[in-house]
């Protein structure tokens, strides 16, 4: 999570057209409900073969704007995730 950034994000819209904010609690993929904790980097998507280079340096692979979020439903681990695989729950 060290690509976070440390002041206040007031939201983003997602692909789904979806305003999101750090407290709202989302669903993120396979690993059911979690807390949005705010904004930060993520590494930009890596192709299979290029797979190796970035484990070599995963620190100098570009990057994009994501979440970090803390898992509810798992065991509380916090996760840096794109913005795409975050869900907002309807109520």
């Amino acid at each position: 999570m060290g690509g976070c950034i440390d002041f206040i994000h007031f939201g983003t819209i997602n692909d789904s057209g979806t305003f999101m904010k750090i407290g709202d609690i989302v669903e993120c993929g396979e690993f059911g409900m979690a807390l949005i904790l705010g904004p930060c980097d993520v590494p930009d998507g890596v192709p299979e073969e290029a797979l190796g280079i970035f484990l070599m340096e995963p620190d100098a692979w570009p990057t994009v704007k994501g979440w970090a979020v803390q898992l509810l439903e798992e065991d509380g681990k916090v996760l840096s995730v794109h913005e795409h695989n975050l869900y907002t729950i309807k109520l």
